[in-house]
């Protein structure tokens, strides 16, 4: 009995075991430990057990999120932002080409509604390449 009751009080408690699994945290109360060793080998314990609970969460977290990526749910914010960029410029050249493409055919014209058709028509052309991609 008092080899029990020493092997308690000079015994620390293993990492990674569960204080209620312990035998030596248990007996070490009852057999008049230390004071306040007991308190604070709880605390570490389950100080760690709240850290490897958040951690494994904090993991399937991620392996959801990776998931959703490969299966298309989810995109990652930069490259969708390059991919607005590449979208945005596009579009930037392809108004500013029209003046290009239709001056000579616009100043041949004496028909306003025609020039209208004509400008009209190179617009949507450029708005519909926009959304096709």
């Amino acid at each position: 009995m008092a080899a029990d009751a020493q092997w308690a009080r000079n015994t620390r408690v293993r990492a990674g075991s569960r204080p209620t699994d312990d035998v030596n945290l248990s007996t070490s109360g009852a057999t008049g430990g230390r004071a306040g060793d007991d308190d604070d080998d709880e605390d570490d314990a389950s100080g760690y057990w709240k850290s490897r609970a958040r951690r494994e969460r904090a993991e399937a977290e991620l392996a959801e999120l990776k998931l959703s990526e490969l299966q298309g749910h989810l995109v990652r914010a930069d490259d969708w932002a390059a991919a607005l960029a590449r979208r945005a410029a596009a579009f930037r050249e392809g108004l500013l080409q029209i003046p290009a493409r239709l001056s000579a055919q616009l100043a041949a014209e004496s028909d306003q509604a025609r020039v209208h058709t004509l400008l009209e028509d190179e617009l949507r052309q450029v708005m519909d390449q926009l959304t096709q991609r």
